[in-house]
């Protein structure tokens, strides 16, 4: 299996941070993501950095899948998309930036998610649902394609990186406050 070179994937992730929206929608997201991750670390008595973390991992997710238009290959002019399937069925492929970008997409909010709330099987099912979620938005938004290869390659990704935050969590030991009940104030 040929892996997509290091200069093919930096190309492709600077074109996508190129485009505005994009770029606005990681900033936005950061600050609302981040601050909710933080506030639900405080409640739910998680680690605070990672969650922190995860919630910026999950505004990258959001800002690089919602935050942009349909791609060129998906819109081509004089094409009717009548006959166009709802969902393309495509298999596994890490070929190209894009295939092996979208194995890395969800795996930060996945990999500091686990690690903050020593959930990675929580983690992993809120996860890939997102991602179906994700497909199914851009198709009925006109934003992208809902293909079956993003799908598995993000779900791959997650489980992965679910499997390292569980590892590290084994590893590295904790205190374990999330197993408390949840933090009253006031």
């Amino acid at each position: 299996m040929d892996m997509p070179d290091i200069d093919d994937l930096l190309s492709t992730v600077w074109m996508l941070l190129d485009r505005p929206l994009v770029a606005v929608g990681l900033v936005a997201g950061c600050v609302l993501l981040g601050a909710g991750a933080l506030l639900g670390a405080r409640r739910y008595g998680w680690r605070p950095v990672p969650a922190l973390l995860a919630g910026l991992g999950a505004a990258l997710v959001l800002a690089v899948t919602l935050s942009r238009n349909r791609p060129d290959f998906a819109s081509m002019p004089g094409v009717v998309s009548y006959g166009e399937p709802f969902c393309i069925l495509d298999g596994v492929s890490l070929t190209g930036g894009y295939e092996l970008l979208n194995v890395l997409l969800f795996m930060p909010f996945a990999f500091f998610a686990v690690i903050a709330t020593h959930r990675p099987l929580s983690v992993s099912v809120v996860s890939v649902v997102s991602s179906a979620g994700i497909e199914l938005a851009q198709t009925l938004t006109g934003q992208g394609v809902c293909e079956t290869q993003d799908f598995l390659h993000n779900a791959i990704g997650i489980v992965a990186a679910a499997v390292l935050g569980a590892a590290v969590n084994t590893l590295v030991g904790s205190d374990r406050r999330v197993d408390r009940e949840p933090v009253r104030h006031g």
